[in-house]
C-alpha cells in the first residue's frame, strides 16, 4: 500500500509545522479523529520518552510513552528518523489499544527497529509537501487556512505523481473549508516563477489570491517542460502583479492544455493577463489593468481556442482579447464585455491562416481603435475566415464597430451612452440609461456582473 489519493492535507501559514503529520484518510476502515485540523501535533514521537519500535521489517509499530486510542485511525504520521526506520508520511490503518501498536499503510521499517521521531497530527506550514512531486499526490485535496501568507523565495514545480485521472486539488479558506475565503500565495523576490507545471493531467486551485510584490516580477504559472500540462483549473482565484498571470507561451516555454477559469480576476501584470497557446476557457472572469492585452494566444496548432463567457476584458493596455495564432478553432467569445482597452475589444491576427471569431451578445465600448478587429484589410472575404457575430452592442469614445476587414455582423446595436454603472469601479452590471444599459437590456441581452 502507499498513501492513497483520498488523503485530505491541512497547511496553515506561520502556525503549523512542515514536519507534522498533516493529513488524514477517511478511506480507511473505522476512521477516527482528523489531528490534522490543529495548528500543533497530536503526538510527537521525540525517540527517548515517546517513541516507537519494531522486531523487524514490518508496518506495525509498537509505541512506547503514549496511549494508543482508536481515534489515532486515518491520521497520517510523519516518521522522521530513529534506527531502522525509513523516513517519510504514512497513514495509520488500524490500531490495538491493548497491544499499543499502530498498523501503517505499508512497511516502515528496515529490520529491528528503534527509537523513532515524528509526528502524528497538526498541520503543516508552507506550500513544500503539496506539489505533487512530494508528499501530496494526485487525487488528493490540500486545504490551506489563511492564517498568515504562504510568502516564496523560490518557485513551486507541480508535476505528476504517477496517478492519470485524478486531479491535485489546492483549497484556499479563512474559517471553515469551503467557505469560499481566500488564502494567499505570494513573493516579493525578482524574477522567479511562482509555479512551474509540466507533465501533469489534473491540476485545481481554488480560493487562492497570487500576488507579486516583486519589483521585477515573473510569471504566475508557467507551463514548461516538454509535454501539455492538462486539465488546469481555476476557481474564485485572483491573480496580481505578475509579469504574466498564466504563460502558456508555446513558441518559448509550453503551452497550457484545456485551461478552465471559473470566476477569476486577473490584473495589474507587466504583461499579458493571459498568454496561452493551448485551449483556455473562461466562466465569469474579470481580467483588467494588464500592460499587454487582456487575453493573447499566438503560436497556436488545433487545439488553440478561447472560449468566453460572461467575462469582462477592461482597461488593458494592449487589446481585450488578441488572437495570433494559426488555430483554426480561434475565440468565442459570448456575453461579454470588452471595455476600454487601448486597443481593440477582439483582434484577430494578420497571421491567421484560419481567422475565426465568434461573437454574441457582447459589449464593445469606448476602446482606442476597434470594437472589433480583423488586422488585416479584406480578410473577411479571405478562405478560411469565419466570424459569427449576433446581437453586439458597439459605442463610446473614438471607437469604431469593426475595421474594413471584419465582416459585417446581424443585428448589432449603435450604443449612445455608457452602459454600465461604475466600471471604474469594477462594476458591470447595466444601468438604465437611455441609449446605454437600457438599449442593452431591451435587445434582451443579460451581463456579466462582476
Amino acid at each position: 500500500m502507499a498513501l492513497t489519493a483520498y488523503c485530505v492535507w491541512e497547511v496553515r501559514p506561520g502556525s503549523g509545522s512542515d514536519t507534522n503529520g498533516g493529513g488524514f484518510d477517511n478511506s480507511v476502515t473505522s476512521p477516527g479523529t482528523d489531528y490534522s485540523q490543529q495548528n500543533s501535533a497530536q503526538v510527537t514521537l521525540n525517540g527517548t520518552t515517546v517513541t516507537a519500535h519494531a522486531a523487524g521489517v514490518t508496518s506495525t509499530i509498537i509505541l512506547t510513552g503514549y496511549t494508543v486510542a482508536t481515534g489515532d485511525v486515518g491520521n497520517v504520521v510523519h516518521i522522521s528518523g530513529g534506527t531502522g526506520f525509513t523516513a517519510g508520511w504514512y497513514t495509520i490503518v488500524s490500531v490495538s489499544v491493548g497491544s499499543v501498536t499502530w498498523t501503517l499503510d505499508r512497511n516502515c521499517t528496515t529490520g529491528v527497529a528503534s527509537g523513532a521521531t515524528g509526528a502524528m497530527g497538526g498541520a503543516w506550514n508552507s506550500a513544500a509537501n503539496f506539489t505533487g512531486t512530494s508528499i501530496a499526490v494526485a487525487g488528493n485535496i490540500v486545504w490551506i487556512k489563511a492564517t498568515a501568507s504562504i510568502t516564496l523565495t523560490s518557485g513551486l514545480t507541480f508535476q505528476s505523481s504517477g496517478a492519470s485521472g485524478l486531479r491535485l486539488s489546492i483549497r484556499g479558506y479563512t474559517t471553515t473549508r469551503g467557505d469560499g475565503l481566500p488564502a494567499t500565495i505570494t513573493t516579493a523576490t525578482n524574477s522567479i516563477v511562482l509555479c512551474s507545471v509540466t507533465n501533469i493531467s489534473g491540476l485545481e486551485f481554488m480560493s487562492i489570491n497570487f500576488t507579486s510584490t516583486a519589483g521585477t516580477p515573473g510569471d504566475c504559472f508557467r507551463s514548461i517542460g516538454t509535454g501539455d500540462a492538462s486539465s488546469l483549473t481555476f476557481q474564485n482565484c485572483v491573480f496580481s502583479g505578475f509579469a504574466i498571470a498564466i504563460d502558456g507561451n508555446y513558441a518559448l516555454y509550453y503551452e497550457f492544455d484545456n485551461i478552465v477559469l471559473i470566476e477569476c480576476e486577473i490584473k495589474s501584470c507587466v504583461s499579458h493577463g493571459i498568454f496561452n497557446d493551448g485551449a483556455t476557457i473562461m466562466y465569469g472572469c474579470y481580467v483588467h489593468g494588464n500592460g499587454g492585452d487582456g487575453f493573447r494566444m499566438q503560436t497556436g496548432n488545433t487545439d488553440s481556442y478561447l472560449f468566453a463567457y460572461g467575462c469582462v476584458f477592461a482597461s488593458n493596455s494592449g487589446n481585450g482579447c488578441n488572437d495570433q495564432s494559426q488555430a483554426i478553432r480561434g475565440m468565442y467569445i459570448q456575453n461579454c464585455d470588452l471595455y476600454n482597452n487601448t486597443g481593440a475589444g477582439a483582434l484577430v491576427g494578420a497571421g491567421n491562416s484560419f481567422a475565426y471569431l465568434t461573437s454574441i451578445n457582447c459589449i464593445y465600448y469606448t476602446n482606442g481603435t476597434f470594437g472589433i478587429n480583423f488586422q488585416t484589410p479584406g480578410a473577411g472575404a479571405a478562405i478560411g475566415t469565419i466570424a459569427i457575430q449576433r446581437n453586439n452592442f458597439f459605442g463610446g469614445g473614438s471607437q469604431v464597430a469593426r475595421n474594413t476587414g471584419a465582416p459585417t455582423g446581424v443585428s448589432d446595436v449603435t450604443l449612445t451612452a455608457n452602459p454600465f454603472n461604475s466600471p471604474s469601479t469594477g462594476d458591470f452590471s447595466l444601468n438604465s440609461t437611455t441609449g446605454g444599459g437600457a438599449a442593452v437590456t431591451g435587445a434582451g441581452w443579460q451581463s456579466a456582473i462582476i
